[in-house]
């Protein structure tokens, strides 16, 4: 059995994953890739750095439509604010620094921190930066929250770019820092990003590298499952992530064979985990989100196979916000199957959700005579969600499920929804 806080360990570790990087050089990158700028500083006396290099290429057509990057097994992210079109001339850059004021051991741990991933989603959704210096204060209250009040902004420096290169020098104090690195052509933002985290030193600040990489419109990566997947499980656990660095929804929609719809979270990050049913034999899972940056709505799909036996009965919840629901399932004899309790009576929770959004699904998959009784109950006690439930049987002459109902509630208080009761 399930324990709430063994739930509760899943989360937001992966998005901690997102701020290392793998040092790289420039010589990777050929130039009809995209438009790369590469930041390096060096040793200097005292301890001062000097950026020797930023370097604009073109962005060849082929690459418009996403950022050039390493795949998601280097954990690293580059990107940042950009338009659709990369413009012929950048003449200003901007780059500050931030001083994280605590060790990669504490910044670890503040990402496992369920407090702290809540506020950064509420900054993410109430701010809405567009010039440069809005930009600096939100990374400014972004990292302060991270960091528990311990960062604060270090220092600014403005550059002039001149035949494709930018030079400048200053000083970078010793401790853990994060850059934030401004494009301009004139005086309008053609890119704004942030560097990968990296620690700074008296003695040595030789190995600090920054790579970023202009953006085209936003898409859409799906990691899992991969496209033309076979598989005997009732159900599809989904991952990907949003590229193009623009700026991210805070939720996006999965939609399976077109039919069925759910709300899913999506991290500051770009990043997003859930699960979908698999009704048919052969199932399209479509992910979208709102691309605000260019007007547009970005989407992927794949196509899963199943092979398997499809349940009897089946229920599946799902939510429209931060918080956790719990779907219950009681058996004509009164065996409950629910998060701490599967299977039991010919009843298997499928999939459980305990940040937000869902879906949580329970399979019948040993059906007995009798009534199916089907409760949710608000665990996390977050008042204002509402909650939609889909009862799917199966077909057989038609070999899929089919919805049979589908009802919503608003939870205006903590009481326990009793959706419905279905006979066998």
């Amino acid at each position: 059995m399930f324990s709430k806080n063994m739930k509760l360990m899943v989360l937001t570790f992966l998005t901690f994953l997102v701020f290392w990087g793998c040092q790289e050089n420039v010589s990777d990158y050929r130039s009809g890739d995209g438009a790369v700028v590469v930041l390096s500083l060096n040793d200097g006396d005292g301890g001062s750095g000097i950026l020797h290099h930023a370097q604009v290429y073109p962005l060849s057509e082929a690459t418009q439509h996403r950022m050039f990057r390493p795949r998601k097994q280097t954990a690293q992210r580059q990107g940042g604010l950009a338009k659709s079109a990369v413009p012929d001339v950048i003449n200003r850059v901007e780059v500050s620094f931030y001083n994280l004021g605590i060790d990669y051991l504490t910044l670890e741990q503040n990402m496992q921190d369920t407090t702290i991933y809540q506020q950064l989603i509420e900054l993410e959704l109430r701010s809405n930066p567009n010039t440069y210096d809005e930009w600096l204060a939100y990374g400014t209250e972004y990292l302060s929250i991270l960091t528990r009040n311990h960062s604060g902004f270090e220092q600014r420096a403005e550059l002039d770019v001149v035949n494709g290169y930018a030079r400048g020098e200053f000083m970078v104090q010793e401790g853990l820092k994060v850059a934030l690195m401004g494009l301009f052509d004139n005086n309008e933002i053609t890119y704004i990003g942030e560097s990968d985290i990296f620690l700074a030193t008296p003695e040595d600040t030789a190995y600090v590298q920054t790579y970023l990489a202009y953006a085209g419109p936003m898409a859409i990566e799906i990691f899992d499952p991969q496209d033309s997947l076979t598989t005997a499980s009732r159900v599809a656990f989904v991952s990907g992530e949003f590229i193009g660095r623009g700026r991210y929804p805070s939720t996006a929609m999965l939609q399976v064979n077109g039919a069925y719809s759910q709300e899913i979270a999506v991290d500051p990050f770009g990043s997003f985990t859930t699960s979908a049913i698999l009704p048919e034999r052969v199932n399209t899972l479509e992910v979208s989100g709102f691309d605000s940056l260019n007007s547009r709505t970005a989407t992927s799909s794949v196509q899963v196979n199943f092979i398997g036996t499809f349940p009897e009965l089946r229920a599946t919840l799902s939510w429209n916000g931060q918080g956790d629901l719990d779907l219950h399932m009681a058996n004509p004899i009164g065996q409950e199957c629910f998060f701490g309790n599967s299977p039991i009576g010919g009843m298997e929770l499928d999939a459980d959700n305990v940040f937000g959004y869902g879906p949580e699904t329970i399979s019948v998959v040993s059906p007995q005579t009798g009534l199916y009784t089907v409760t949710v109950e608000n665990f996390s006690g977050t008042l204002g969600l509402t909650a939609t439930v889909k009862v799917f049987r199966y077909n057989l002459a038609l070999d899929r499920e089919e919805l049979v109902e589908e009802l919503t509630h608003v939870f205006s208080t903590i009481d326990p929804w009793l959706v419905g009761e279905y006979t066998f």
